[in-house]
C-alpha cells in the first residue's frame, strides 16, 4: 500500500489544521491591531474562546492551551498504530515531563504541596502522572519509586532516582530528565518503519542539533562546566552534530570559537551571530522553515504531522505571550521583544533554507 493510501486521513487532516497556522504579519497584527483584528485572528487560529479574565491567570491559560494541543495530537494519531503511534504519544508527554521536573525540584528543595502545585500544568484527561499520589510522597526518592511502577515513565524515573540518590544538584536532575526524554524521542523516531521515517528523522535531527548547540553554549560558556561534563549532558542523533563533532566542540569555551568550529551547513547558517540568543533564534527559524516546507510539499507521511505540531506549538506560545502580556498591560514593543517577533521571518534563515534542505536530504540518502 502506498504512502498516499495509508496516510490519506492524516494528509487531509493536517492540511485542514494547517490552515489555522499564523505567520509573523498576522501575529504582529494581533499584537498591534484593533480589538476586532485581535478577535478575528484568534478565531482564525481556533483559539477564539480564550480569555484570561475567565481563566484566572497565566497558569490556567497554560493548562488550557496545552490541553488544546493534546486534543489535536489525539485527533492526528487516531489512525496510527505501532511505532508511529508510540512516537507521537511519547512526544505528547513533554508537558508531564515538565510537571515531573517541578515535582522533583519541589521535593528536593522542601517546598510545601501548595507551592509545588502552582508550578504544575493541568492537562486534564490526557494526564498519566498520578499527581495526587506523587505529591503525597514523603520525599523525591519515594516519589520516583512510585513513578517507576508506571510503564510510560519507568525509564525516566529510574534514571532520575539514581541521580537523586547520588545527591546531585537540581540542575543535574533537570538536565538528566531532559536528556532522557529527548533521547527517547530519537529512539522512537528510529523505530518507525524505514519507508515512513526519513522525513520524520530529518525534522527530529534538526531539533536535536538545535537543542545540543543551545545546551553546549549554556554549559560551556554560561556555566563554564568542564568539557567532559558538558559533553555528558548532550544528545546523540542530530543531523549535523554527531558524537565526533560534539566532542570537538565541547573543548571550546566561547561563542565565537564554537560558532567558527561548527560543521557546514550550520557554520554558514550561523555566520556573524555573536550571542547564544541570536544562535538559538536563527536555528529556531530554520526549523520552522523546514517544518513549513514539509507541510507545503503536501507529501503524505509522518513528517507532515510532526511539522504541524512544531508550528502549532510555536503559534500557541506566541498567542499565550500576547494574551498574557496584554493582560499585564505591558507595552506592545516589550511584548514583541519578549516573543522575538523579529526572528519569525529571519531573511538569512529563509535564504539558506533551500541549500540546507538539499544537504539534509543528501545526508539521509
Amino acid at each position: 500500500m502506498s504512502a498516499h493510501s495509508r496516510y490519506v486521513y492524516l494528509n487531509t487532516r493536517v492540511s485542514l489544521m494547517a490552515a489555522q497556522l499564523l505567520d509573523a504579519p498576522q501575529l504582529e497584527s494581533m499584537l498591534r491591531g484593533r480589538a476586532e483584528e485581535h478577535k478575528a485572528l484568534l478565531r482564525h487560529a481556533g483559539l477564539d474562546d480564550l480569555s484570561l479574565d475567565q481563566l484566572h491567570g497565566a497558569s490556567e491559560l497554560e493548562s488550557v492551551l496545552m490541553r488544546r494541543q493534546l486534543e489535536e495530537l489525539n485527533l492526528l494519531v487516531r489512525p496510527l498504530t505501532g511505532p508511529a503511534r508510540e512516537f507521537f504519544a511519547y512526544w505528547g508527554r513533554r508537558a508531564e515531563v515538565g510537571n515531573l521536573k517541578a515535582l522533583i525540584r519541589g521535593k528536593l528543595s522542601g517546598q510545601k504541596r501548595e507551592s509545588i502545585e502552582q508550578h504544575l500544568i493541568d492537562i486534564g484527561p490526557y494526564a498519566r502522572l498520578p499527581l495526587r499520589a506523587l505529591l503525597e510522597s514523603d520525599d523525591a526518592a519515594e516519589m520516583l519509586r512510585r513513578l517507576e511502577r508506571i510503564p510510560e515513565y519507568a525509564e525516566i524515573a529510574r534514571q532520575a532516582r539514581r541521580i537523586v540518590a547520588g545527591g546531585a544538584e537540581l540542575f543535574t536532575v533537570d538536565s538528566a530528565l531532559d536528556r532522557q526524554y529527548y533521547a527517547g524521542v530519537h529512539r522512537r523516531a528510529q523505530a518507525v518503519p524505514k519507508a515512513d521515517r526519513m522525513g520524520l528523522l530529518m525534522l527530529v535531527g534538526d531539533l536535536l542539533d538545535r537543542i545540543n548547540l543551545v545546551w553546549l553554549l549554556r554549559y560551556r560558556v554560561a556555566y563554564q562546566l568542564p568539557p567532559a561534563e558538558a559533553y555528558f549532558h548532550l544528545l546523540p542523533g542530530g543531523n549535523h552534530l554527531g558524537r565526533t563533532q560534539l566532542l570537538r566542540l565541547a573543548q571550546l569555551d566561547t561563542v565565537e570559537a564554537i560558532a567558527n568550529a561548527l560543521p557546514e551547513p550550520l557554520k554558514s547558517l550561523l555566520a556573524g551571530l555573536q550571542t547564544p540568543t541570536e544562535i538559538m533564534g536563527r536555528l529556531q527559524v530554520y526549523q520552522w522553515q523546514a517544518a513549513g516546507k514539509a507541510i507545503r510539499d503536501n507529501r503524505p507521511g509522518l513528517d507532515r504531522v510532526f511539522a504541524y505540531l512544531l508550528l502549532r506549538e510555536r503559534d500557541v506560545r506566541a498567542v499565550r505571550g500576547v494574551l498574557y502580556g496584554q493582560a499585564l498591560q505591558l507595552g506592545k514593543d516589550l511584548i514583541a521583544d519578549a516573543l522575538n517577533l523579529d526572528i519569525w521571518s529571519d531573511p538569512v534563515a529563509s535564504n539558506s533554507a533551500g541549500a540546507l534542505a538539499r544537504l539534509r536530504r543528501k545526508a539521509h540518502v
